[in-house]
């Protein structure tokens, strides 16, 4: 099995974890920390924000840290791609940034630290896998539900 950054629910360690979440996410019916969801530390999302898009409630479209971001069907479409498309890139031997850039997406809105401190010391290698997990569980998610629902911390 190849390694990748997401955490197993039974290693979740506070509450720093973005949330991978099958369907529309609704607070009073299934809340958080669910068994089949996906589940990605705060100090490993940064390469990942603008590959993702969606939107998030009465905001422009962008991905959420602090709130809710859902993805349909053409969202998901899309995230797909440039999942890919990063992971193709990361590949080929170019660092995250040079791919993120590539990809004109290094638009990160994250601030200086968090960029020059953690998403450097990422592993290309886990990266490129997270990445490709990612668009794998997202491919199959989309086969049976509409949405996809990322919770911020």
């Amino acid at each position: 099995m190849k390694k990748t950054y997401f955490t197993p629910k039974n290693e979740l360690k506070g509450s720093c974890y973005f949330e991978f979440q099958i369907g529309k996410h609704q607070i009073l019916n299934s809340g958080h920390w669910l068994d089949n969801s996906l589940y990605l530390h705060m100090d490993r999302i940064a390469p990942f924000t603008r590959l993702i898009i969606g939107t998030h409630p009465n905001k422009t479209r962008g991905f959420d840290y602090h709130g809710i971001t859902y993805l349909n069907r053409d969202d998901g479409e899309s995230m797909i791609k440039n999942l890919r498309e990063f992971g193709t890139l990361l590949a080929s031997g170019k660092n995250i940034f040079q791919s993120l850039e590539a990809m004109k997406l290094y638009d990160f809105t994250i601030d200086n630290w968090h960029e020059g401190n953690t998403t450097s010391k990422l592993k290309l290698d886990i990266v490129k896998n997270t990445a490709e997990e990612l668009a794998n569980w997202a491919e199959k998610i989309f086969t049976k539900n509409k949405f996809i629902s990322i919770c911020g911390i």
